[in-house]
């Protein structure tokens, strides 16, 4: 005889069978008891939820041989009959393989016709955001007028492709994801009556991967029942999962917080030796740091992602030791490498070069903060080059200029032009004296403000970008750094769509990340448009900015002017 497999044998056949849907739940059960049953229905949630097994046993409470019902008998002809698959009246359709207007077409015409033996005619049409547009339009006819024994249940885990008409002619219920503590409290139910010896923290790791889903809960049970020859650990599941175990996930974030790259590159190594699985490694550091994060935020982090009281002692240990910026950077850095996983060649060098990346970075934003208080007590003289346009100079440096232009006295203005006796008291802090060694005398070429200094390294911030975001590079390559002001960057761009593509979300991410690695320093991004009675200008100031220009280079390389400068018409771009 053929093995039953569990999340088959414990699908809910009672509404007090369903989990984590108790809104739901108590609606359909009022309406019931209340006679309100409306014509149709639409399921929307995650995979897994219930919404399946709970419109089959929304059918079974429709025709109990009992009568309409809050709860189905489970044990009349109609209720086993819908439970093992024989009931004529409850027609399953599954829109992922008959999503065409013909299959439509096919049930308005046998939507008329009376049920056989129950009481209505119960239609479940399972993933109906994959119904083409045209069956969906076929649709709605049927659904706003059915006849009066048809009953339409229609479950998706993508309501946003649905169509609003469809949606405006049923009534919607919004599954959601089933809590851990929930999910753990039904394996528990389960072990018991299968009898199977299980340790909680096993339920809680299988719980925890099985992302609200019970059915995914549920299979994960059955698979680390067959894993385990004798009772169900722990160990075991992590065995069988590939994840590490949480001290390790624990020690190897301990290294992020010390900074030590090489200590975490062995502990990577270490887990990938094991055949660990380096998505799952990602997952539960991102997990780990997500808990430090809410914790340090004044939260209770391991109540409320239902954490274990090892986990919980060390994320509180950890988060005593790092920052809330350092763990945002983390985040993203893991997040992005657990992205990249998929399409990595070697498993774990996206999370290598997230670690490598984070500490490096860390570092040098550490030993550039001192650097820039040291440059402020030094001399006029010295600290004038290094002003910043979007900080104000000092008092001192605003006055210098006028008063030697005005001929006037000062104190400033006497030592210049005498002998070099007042260069003998220079020196009197040490933080003075290495300012003076360090720049003796500013540089003719030096960039005088921000805005010069990344106009000048605008082409290694281009380089940055390679694949997948080789476009962004192109279209980067219209803008022209513009102006920073308040740790803002404005680019000013030639075209709009360029412009609009930048300002996307994602793209403009990608931009301020490769400003900040480039310049070491972080810029929110502005982007604007340059006026278009200047583009012409603009042009002939720049012939290289000229579209048509680029491709005549490209086809023939050298160097392109304009012989009429004066002409009134600009160099057009098509």
């Amino acid at each position: 005889m053929s093995r039953v497999v569990l999340y088959n044998k414990w699908r809910p056949q009672t509404f007090g069978d369903v989990v984590g849907q108790e809104p739901t739940v108590r609606t359909l059960q009022n309406s019931l008891a209340s006679g309100q049953i409306a014509h149709a229905y639409i399921f929307a949630g995650p995979r897994g939820s219930g919404k399946t097994s709970l419109a089959r046993i929304l059918a079974k409470a429709l025709n109990c041989l009992q009568g309409v019902q809050p709860e189905p008998c489970a044990r009349c002809e109609a209720c086993t009959d819908i439970v093992e698959g024989r009931f004529l009246d409850l027609v399953e359709l599954d829109a992922a393989s008959n999503r065409g207007i013909e299959d439509i077409r096919d049930l308005r015409e046998r939507v008329n016709f009376a049920p056989v033996s129950g009481r209505y005619k119960f239609y479940l049409i399972d993933e109906v955001h994959q119904l083409t547009p045209e069956a969906s339009n076929a649709l709605l006819k049927t659904l706003e007028e059915p006849p009066e024994h048809a009953v339409f249940v229609l479950a998706t885990t993508e309501i946003h492709r649905v169509l609003p008409t469809i949606l405006s002619r049923c009534q919607r219920f919004d599954f959601r994801r089933i809590p851990v503590g929930a999910l753990v409290a039904r394996l528990q139910h389960i072990a018991d009556a299968e009898k199977v010896s299980v340790e909680t923290e096993a339920l809680n790791i299988l719980a925890r991967m099985a992302g609200g889903s019970a059915r995914d809960a549920v299979s994960l049970f059955d698979q680390a029942t067959i894993y385990a020859d004798d009772g169900v650990s722990a160990e075991q599941v992590r065995e069988m999962l590939g994840l590490a175990h949480t001290a390790a996930v624990a020690e190897f974030v301990d290294t992020l917080a010390r900074r030590a790259a090489g200590e975490g590159l062995r502990a990577l190594a270490q887990a990938a030796d094991q055949g660990l699985d380096m998505r799952q490694f990602a997952r539960e550091t991102i997990r780990y740091l997500r808990a430090t994060l809410l914790h340090k935020s004044g939260m209770d982090a391991a109540e409320l992602l239902e954490m274990s009281e090892e986990e919980a002692t060390l994320m509180a240990g950890l988060a005593d030791r790092i920052s809330l910026s350092e763990i945002v950077q983390a985040i993203r850095l893991f997040s992005e490498a657990e992205q990249s996983l998929r399409l990595g060649v070697f498993p774990q060098l996206p999370v290598e070069l997230a670690l490598v990346e984070f500490c490096t970075t860390d570092r040098a934003q550490s030993s550039a903060a001192p650097a820039a208080p040291q440059a402020r007590p030094a001399s006029p003289a010295t600290s004038r080059p290094v002003t910043k346009r979007d900080s104000p100079p000092p008092r001192p440096a605003e006055q210098t200029g006028p008063a030697e232009a005005d001929g006037s006295t000062s104190t400033t203005a006497k030592a210049e032009p005498d002998a070099p006796a007042p260069a003998a008291p220079a020196p009197e802090s040490p933080a003075q004296a290495a300012a003076q060694t360090e720049s003796p005398a500013p540089p003719t070429d030096a960039p005088e403000s921000p805005v010069q200094e990344i106009q000048e390294r605008w082409q290694a911030v281009l380089e940055s970008f390679r694949r997948p975001n080789v476009h962004l590079r192109g279209v980067l390559r219209d803008c022209t750094p513009k102006e920073v002001h308040e740790k803002v960057l404005t680019l000013e761009f030639t075209h709009a769509w360029h412009r609009d593509q930048v300002r996307q979300p994602d793209n403009l991410f990608l931009v301020e990340k490769a400003v900040a690695q480039t310049i070491g320093r972080h810029y929110s991004i502005e982007c604007t448009l340059a006026p278009r009675e200047s583009a012409g200008d603009l042009y002939e100031k720049d012939p290289a900015r000229d579209p048509v220009v680029r491709k005549a280079q490209q086809l023939f390389p050298g160097t392109v002017t304009y012989e009429n400068s004066e002409k009134e018409n600009p160099p057009s771009a098509e």
